[in-house]
């Protein structure tokens, strides 16, 4: 079980700057929401 838990906190840790990074690009290349969205997806 710690192994699991280990692997989920692992994996929202760098998923959490990826998202941060993912928006501000969105932000810059594709000022339209579309662009943002399909990124969220």
């Amino acid at each position: 079980m710690t192994n699991t838990k280990q692997t989920v906190r692992k994996s929202t840790h760098s998923k959490a700057p990826r998202k941060r990074l993912a928006i501000k690009a969105a932000h810059k290349s594709a000022p339209s929401a579309g662009g943002v969205k399909k990124l969220h997806h």
